[in-house]
């Protein structure tokens, strides 16, 4: 076993519409949680992480480390867009405890 992961991606009700350049700032330590550490370490990686850029990376590994897992047989390819509906309910379930959200000016 990997550390702390989930088994299955859930998607949840619409999130709420930030903006692609909204500034994420990350404000806790880091996370023993694999899903919620790539977030970590996409927004930690940057000067100034923006939204888009964040849930783009997050997908982006997330769905890399399951193919890696289950391999290029399993088709995954079909699923990818679902990666960035599950690395946008990441970043929104952190919001507050671990990372800020910075609304407009």
């Amino acid at each position: 076993m990997h550390g702390h992961h989930r088994e299955i991606v859930s998607i949840s009700a619409r999130p709420r519409a930030i903006a692609a350049d909204t500034p994420l700032v990350w404000i806790g330590a880091p996370p023993a949680d694999d899903d919620a550490r790539l977030v970590w370490v996409a927004v930690t990686a940057r000067a100034r992480a923006t939204y888009a850029a964040v849930i783009d990376e997050t997908a982006e590994h997330l769905f890399r480390r399951d193919l890696a897992r289950l391999g290029t047989s399993a088709d995954l390819g079909f699923f990818q867009p679902f990666y960035r509906a599950y690395a946008r309910e990441v970043v929104l379930r952190l919001e507050g405890t671990h990372l800020r959200i910075e609304d407009g000016p």
